[in-house]
């Protein structure tokens, strides 16, 4: 229909078959064609014939501002397409984890506005299950979690976070870079809720048979690590988490476990498998977050 109703608009233009053939780089029986079959679909002639050219009929006159609008709707479709792959339409909706929004996805956030600064986007924060419910629901484009799998949905790796023990320089705990699960179990834990660190480390303590001595459960990643400068605990945190001025002025130490590999959280964005391959915002999102992008 697209190209009939692109022969019939050129043929009114120039009003004459062989003109309007020549200027869309058509035969003119291709043309002559196109015409013909559009006049069958709508069951009336749209042109009349004459020794001079065409003109338009009754039921041409009464079609010609409906075609002429549904080729503006088709070129404005065609447009926006073209700027949702180059970057400059479209809205980016994400959905994470508290936890990782706070440490994790601002300087990826910065990179993609930094490189598509004409696209809004929209973050919502969930627990993971309700991220994939997102997902698939398609109420967000993008999901970002730790460790999440679903038959669905895609998981794309896109850092892998290591998870240390942070307290105060005063802090009892010995000192050296490396501390022990009993020396962390001697002492108040501080863990946020939101974050599967709670379970990784209560496995790890639980293995090596260790209760701990007592835990404090907060909401946010910048709340636990005021109670550890308060002197409260020490607290197992990203260590994205941590900027490099609050450790080399002395704010907070950083300790590791000796089996770092068990204390690594691999952090993924989930996409539908339906939506592949992506293409606006969500794909230039993931291809800023990859380095793909220039």
């Amino acid at each position: 229909m697209f190209t009939q109703l692109e022969g019939f608009l050129a043929t009114v233009r120039e009003k004459s078959i062989s003109r309007a053939a020549e200027k869309s780089f058509l035969s003119q029986p291709a043309l002559t064609a196109r015409l013909q079959s559009l006049e069958q679909e709508l069951g009336a002639p749209l042109l009349i014939r004459t020794s001079r050219g065409v003109r338009l009929s009754e039921a041409g006159k009464a079609f010609l501002p409906y075609a002429q609008r549904a080729i503006q709707a088709i070129d404005e479709g065609r447009k926006l397409v073209s700027q949702l792959t180059s970057g400059d339409a479209g809205v980016l909706t994400i959905a994470t984890v508290p936890g990782l929004l706070t440490a994790v996805l601002p300087p990826m956030l910065k990179r993609f506005r930094d490189a598509f600064p004409n696209v809004p986007v929209n973050v919502r924060t969930a627990h993971p299950d309700e991220i994939v419910d997102l997902v698939l629901r398609e109420e967000v484009q993008l999901g970002f979690a730790c460790d999440v799998e679903h038959p669905d949905l895609e998981s794309i790796r896109i850092h892998e976070d290591e998870i240390v023990c942070v307290h105060v320089p005063s802090h009892p705990v010995s000192d050296g870079d490396v501390v022990s699960l009993r020396e962390i179990a001697s002492a108040q834990l501080i863990m946020f809720s939101e974050s599967d660190f709670e379970q990784l480390l209560s496995n790890l303590l639980h293995e090596a048979g260790i209760p701990p001595a007592a835990v404090l459960t907060l909401d946010s990643i910048d709340a636990a690590k005021k109670m550890v400068e308060s002197g409260l605990g020490v607290a197992f945190l990203p260590r994205i988490a941590l900027e490099q001025e609050e450790i080399d002025s002395g704010r907070f130490v950083i300790r590791r476990l000796p089996d770092a590999d068990a204390v690594r959280r691999v952090i993924v964005a989930l996409h539908r498998r339906d939506a592949h391959p992506l293409i606006g915002p969500p794909g230039h999102f993931l291809d800023v977050v990859l380095e793909k992008q220039p």
